[in-house]
């Protein structure tokens, strides 16, 4: 059954292994995904999907109508550590019903990869999101054990990824 991404945003508001979801996309394609809720705050989902030979997305955001309302404004600040990353714009889409707003990376694939040397290099390793909720700062933090296992595990075969990346390549960590 295909999901719609708009609808597996939720989150446990802690730590969890990454989730493989069947979905359709906030460009309406259909797509496959890993989704990882946020540790710190419920209702908030960070969802790496990809269709294709390609990374489609990475998506911050809630499941409909849980009440956290992100600004519209698409500032986002990324960073791995503690302090808050430079200002991006992460392109905004409204979900349809709720008018819940979802937040798109620009660059997908270099976040992914990004992501994914900083999973290897530390079980401890956390994607930290500063967004704007109501006009004031919230820190989401993604933790991002067991990245590399879930990419292999979940997306290798049905995101084509063998045609970008040699087998033995990937399965070697840095």
């Amino acid at each position: 059954m295909l999901c719609s991404l708009v609808a597996l945003l939720g989150g446990t508001g802690r730590a969890s292994a990454w989730e493989f979801v069947s979905l359709r996309n906030a460009y309406g394609d259909h797509s496959t995904a890993i989704v990882q809720p946020s540790s710190n705050v419920a209702g908030v989902n960070l969802v790496v999907a990809c269709d294709g030979a390609r990374w489609r997305s990475v998506v911050i955001g809630p499941p409909p109508g849980t009440g956290l309302a992100l600004d519209d404004g698409g500032k986002v600040r990324v960073s791995f550590d503690d302090k808050p990353g430079p200002n991006e714009r992460w392109q905004v889409r409204r979900r349809p019903k709720t008018r819940d707003v979802l937040y798109l990376a620009p660059a997908p694939s270099a976040l992914v990869r990004e992501m994914i040397g900083r999973s290897d290099a530390s079980p401890d390793a956390t994607l930290r999101a500063w967004v704007q909720s109501k006009g004031k700062t919230l820190t989401l933090a993604f933790p991002l054990a067991g990245l590399r296992q879930a990419v292999r595990k979940d997306l290798w075969e049905p995101c084509k990824l063998g045609n970008q990346i040699p087998e033995s390549e990937f399965d070697r960590k840095p």
